[in-house]
């Protein structure tokens, strides 16, 4: 298999660990430990605000202009000044996350109900009133939910989440009228990954990866993972209208050929390659699998990426994750 290697264009270590992590629009960075030390950087990985809240978070949000972060906790929604971490507002309940959309026109929000029930909320991002909900049961019994991105405005995907007990993506579209709510054809699959005009999508399972049209939810193709590879991993990316970028295996990374349905070359960061599970875990001394420090990815724009990734045991950083910043591969 042909290699590619990437050289980074900018690290960061962060001193705390990468729990939870959220780009905004223009691919500014928010991450937080489950602990709630939050970091924000900007879209070159320069810290611009720094502060711990003393209290666990659920998921945390960044909106557009950077001014302000939404997490989830205990509490409720807590909106602060991303600066200071100061409490600009607070909305109490149940909340499983609370996201700020691209144009900073809504705050979406998923309040808890019960095992059985959720209500998707869009709230204003003036005074997080709501101003549109829908109910929504749950195909699982008491999922975990989160939002993602879909490239049309007032467009998102609603993921619920349970484990062994299955996933399901939803896409909830915000009108004049309300949230109108539908659920995607496949399930028990990873949320689905967008091309760049939202035409189509990929999802995918530990066994096999698959394409298709969007919002009909047509079979483009499929790639199988052969009984010798490893799993796939539960990120993939639109590179371009033939390439994708997945993860196979522990942390690696690959080039998928789009529409032969086949992985085409092997990417690594430098200075991130992958190493024997030993070095990652002591313990495990006889393990020489090649694995990935990798354990996040995320897309800042057609250029960049930025992922995450486990600081080794031995560089006296314990538990923490260093970010970096590489441009898109078939760009190098």
């Amino acid at each position: 298999m042909a290699q590619r290697s990437i050289e980074p264009a900018q690290e960061f270590p962060l001193g705390h660990r990468a729990y939870y992590m959220r780009l905004a629009a223009h691919g500014q960075v928010v991450v937080a430990s489950n602990e709630g030390e939050i970091s924000i950087l900007s879209e070159a990985l320069q810290r611009t605000g720094h502060f711990a809240l003393g209290h666990k978070v659920g998921s945390v949000g960044l909106s557009p202009d950077t001014s302000r972060i939404a997490i989830t906790c205990d509490r409720g929604i807590r909106i602060l000044d991303a600066v200071t971490g100061n409490e600009i507002a607070l909305v109490p309940g149940a909340f499983h996350d609370a996201w700020f959309d691209d144009d900073d026109a809504r705050l979406w929000a998923i309040r808890n109900v019960s095992s059985e029930l959720v209500v998707a909320e869009v709230r204003s991002t003036h005074d997080f009133a709501v101003v549109h909900e829908a109910e929504i049961a749950d195909p699982h019994f008491s999922s975990c939910w989160m939002f993602y991105a879909h490239p049309a405005a007032g467009l998102v995907t609603l993921w619920a989440a349970a484990g062994q007990d299955g996933q399901t993506s939803f896409w909830l579209q915000c009108t004049a009228a309300g949230i109108e709510v539908r659920e995607y054809l496949p399930t028990d699959t990873t949320p689905p990954s967008f091309s760049e005009d939202g035409s189509e999508f990929l999802v995918g399972d530990d066994t096999e990866l698959r394409r298709f049209g969007f919002p009909d939810c047509n079979l483009l193709g499929q790639y199988n993972v052969p009984e010798e590879q490893p799993a796939l991993g539960y990120e993939f990316f639109y590179l371009s209208a033939k390439t994708a970028l997945i993860i196979v295996g522990e942390g690696l990374l690959a080039l998928l050929d789009i529409n032969e349905m086949r992985i085409d070359s092997a990417v690594t960061i430098r200075g991130h390659e992958p190493r024997p599970t030993y070095e990652f875990s002591p313990s495990l001394a006889v393990d020489t699998e090649l694995i990935g420090e990798l354990s996040g990815m995320y897309r800042q724009n057609a250029e960049y990426f930025v992922t995450s990734h486990l600081a080794l045991p031995g560089d006296g950083s314990g538990q923490r994750h260093v970010l970096v910043r590489w441009r898109n591969p078939l760009h190098v």
